[in-house]
């Protein structure tokens, strides 16, 4: 996420990801045909094709477009603490979608990932009013 912001202006957004798409494919593509090989082949179906497009189109390339667009927005060092919610969003969804119970160990988890973006926004917030009185 650092070096997102070192990137020059014209491979930003798209042309990133269409880097990331090529190499991500050429450094899968070996294990795929491994696999093929060994005779453990995908079935070519309706819920295999979706699949692939869904998280093609909406969990890789939707996705990386919006966070760019909000790194570019809000900055890398405050969009980069959303982050740390990607598993308070999946563990939701997971409710959501495949009926899994929140137990004490989700809910523990994600009360230490609110107090420490509580306790990391209470940091900054002291950091950047000592640096203006000075």
């Amino acid at each position: 996420m650092v070096l997102l912001q070192r990137l020059p202006e014209p491979l930003k957004g798209a042309p990133i990801l269409g880097y990331s798409v090529l190499l991500g494919t050429l450094l899968i593509l070996p294990f795929y045909l491994w696999e093929t090989a060994s005779g453990k082949v995908i079935p070519l179906n309706t819920q295999s094709v979706s699949t692939v497009i869904y998280t093609g189109v909406f969990a890789s390339a939707l996705a990386f477009l919006c966070w760019n667009r909000a790194v570019s927005i809000l900055g890398a060092p405050f969009a980069g603490q959303f982050m740390h919610c990607i598993p308070i969003f999946t563990l939701l969804m997971a409710t959501w979608i495949l009926n899994e119970e929140l137990e004490r160990q989700h809910w523990v988890g994600i009360g230490i990932i609110i107090a420490s973006l509580g306790l990391n926004h209470i940091a900054v917030k002291k950091r950047s009013g000592s640096s203006r009185e000075k």
